[in-house]
């Protein structure tokens, strides 16, 4: 969707393509969690002690991390070959909301510190996290107007063009 629609509950929602680089990024923060959790598992297994006279079963470390790999290895697979990623967007008077389900990011104007500002995204960082939105190509303008006028007066805004 190339453009920000209006509904009646929210003032602005749309979606925008994720660009194959944030896909591939996306991925690799997944493996790179995948590998972190299956290192501090194997940890936490050479650090447990064994009763006295009993040798340690390393099968008993193999099953979870195996668990593990059988679900995350086909999800990872899939987010790495999805043919169409998108992001959707929600701005409304209170926040912006990037994603959907437990994944959203929401950022609330009022604890929004500063703003990088261009003609195709907006990045809004509240000392916590960046969000970083996409603006639709037919009104990103408008949608931007909209975002700043409700920042505080103390949100440093930065301006440039891409």
């Amino acid at each position: 969707m190339n453009s920000a629609t209006p509904d009646f509950s929210v003032p602005f929602t749309w979606s925008a393509p994720i660009t194959k680089s944030q896909q591939q990024n996306n991925t690799r923060k997944g493996i790179i969690a995948l590998i972190v959790i299956i290192l501090f598992m194997f940890l936490l297994y050479l650090l447990m002690p064994v009763p006295h006279g009993q040798d340690r079963q390393l099968w008993i470390c193999l099953v979870p991390i195996g668990v593990i790999l059988l679900i995350a290895v086909p999800l990872l697979l899939l987010q790495a070959n999805a043919s169409s990623p998108h992001e959707t967007y929600t701005v409304d008077d209170v926040c912006v909301k990037n994603g959907y389900g437990r994944a959203a990011i929401f950022t609330v104007y009022k604890k929004v510190k500063s703003v990088r500002v261009s003609s195709r995204y907006i990045e809004l960082d509240d000392g916590v996290r960046t969000n970083h939105i996409r603006l639709p190509e037919s009104n990103g303008e408008q949608i931007s107007d909209y975002i700043l006028s409700h920042l505080p007066e103390t949100a440093v805004i930065i301006r440039f063009n891409v």
